[in-house]
C-alpha cells in the first residue's frame, strides 16, 4: 500500500505562500517514532518492515515570518501483513539436455 502526503490541510496563522515542504516518514515498534532510512518523499510505500508498527510523516515548512516549523500526521496502523505474491517461479529442466 503507498501512502500519500497531503500539505493541503495544513494551516498556519502566519501563512504559507508558497511553502517547500519537506517529508519524513517514521515508524513507531514501541520505544517512539524513529525515522524510515530513506522515507524522505511525499509517498511511501509500506513494506514488510512496518508490518505490525505504526506509521506517521512528519511534514516541515518555512511559514511567512521565516521561521521553521513541523506537524505530524495522524497516526496509522499498526500495519497489517498481507499475501505477498511470489517473485519467482520454478525452474522445469528437460529431459536429456545438458545445461
Amino acid at each position: 500500500q503507498v501512502l500519500t502526503a497531503d500539505p493541503a490541510s495544513i494551516i498556519d496563522i502566519d501563512g504559507l505562500s508558497n511553502p517547500q515542504f519537506t517529508y519524513q516518514w517514521q515508524a513507531n515498534n514501541g520505544p517512539g517514532f524513529v525515522n524510515i532510512a530513506g522515507a524522505t518523499g511525499s509517498t511511501f510505500a509500506l513494506g514488510q518492515a512496518q508490518v505490525g508498527q505504526e506509521v506517521r510523516v512528519v511534514m516541515g515548512y518555512v511559514d511567512n515570518f521565516g521561521v521553521a516549523e513541523s506537524v505530524s500526521s495522524n497516526i496509522l496502523g499498526p500495519v497489517d501483513n498481507v499475501n505477498d505474491a511470489p517473485t519467482a517461479g520454478p525452474t522445469v529442466a528437460e529431459p536429456g539436455v545438458d545445461r
